[in-house]
């Protein structure tokens, strides 16, 4: 249930979902209620402003990645790389290509360090965190995919079942039971780390974080700053949801 739910309210506070649903809401209310009409619709319409356009976007991120910057200067020679999914669109992937999306830096990274480091085992960890599509397994795609880029097929690990971040945890800590490894390294996009690193301290693990996909950046903004986009309106968006996750995983326990 908490893993619908969570789904679920990350989907209402994206802000077009969140904009949408107020636009409805003001629509259903403009002929009763012309008034709380109109301030409903200029709310969403500053709202979604807001989330599109450059500085916002990285007053958002900043909290989330700024204490990761950094993270992969001083990182110790790793026992193993862990790698969180989320970085393929499944539904274009199948068992022979695997289509890649904008976190595909966790990916990269961790064959650049499976690659100086020989000795460490790769695990990949994560299944299909899609509602309704279960049959694609992201870990799986991944691992055939870092064997055909070189990694040996012993070195690697593979977690398929997990569907979020406290279940990525659950199972990465099941594939390490047993083995001695001292040092870990914990590789996801710097926005998701907090929440990534929380999940596994709590079952009792102290991976070194390794964050990659930084998505807000500190510029000098200029009259174009201010100009919508897509990409500042997608990290805002991913901010919007990893506070949600927060949140929730704290409410929940998991962190």
């Amino acid at each position: 249930m908490f893993y619908l739910l969570s789904k679920v309210l990350a989907f209402i506070v994206y802000p077009l979902s969140f904009a949408t649903l107020i636009f409805a809401i003001a629509c259903l209310l403009h002929n009763r209620r012309r008034r709380v009409s109109q301030i409903l619709i200029g709310t969403a319409a500053c709202w979604l402003y807001l989330c599109s356009i450059e500085p916002f976007a990285n007053i958002l991120l900043s909290p989330l990645e700024s204490p990761f910057r950094g993270s992969r200067d001083n990182l110790p020679r790793p026992d193993a790389i862990m790698v969180l999914a989320g970085m393929s669109d499944a539904i274009n992937s199948s068992s022979r290509w695997i289509e890649l999306t904008e976190s595909s830096d966790r990916l990269i990274m961790a064959l650049q360090l499976a690659r100086r480091h020989p000795r460490a085992i790769l695990i990949l960890s994560g299944g299909s965190g899609d509602l309704f599509e279960q049959s694609k397994r992201e870990s799986v795609f991944l691992r055939d995919l870092a064997m055909d880029l070189g990694i040996e097929d012993e070195r690697i690990l593979v977690d398929s079942r997990s569907r979020n971040t406290r279940e990525n945890a659950i199972e990465t800590a099941k594939l390490l039971a047993g083995r001695d490894l001292s040092d870990v390294v914990l590789i996801t996009s710097a926005f998701h780390m907090r929440r990534a690193l929380g999940c596994f301290r709590r079952l009792g693990l102290r991976p070194s974080a390794c964050a990659v996909d930084f998505r807000g950046h500190h510029s000098n903004y200029d009259p174009f700053s201010l100009i919508p986009d897509a990409t500042s309106l997608q990290g805002s968006t991913s901010a919007l949801r990893e506070y949600v996750g927060l949140l929730a995983y704290k409410l929940q326990g998991y962190i």
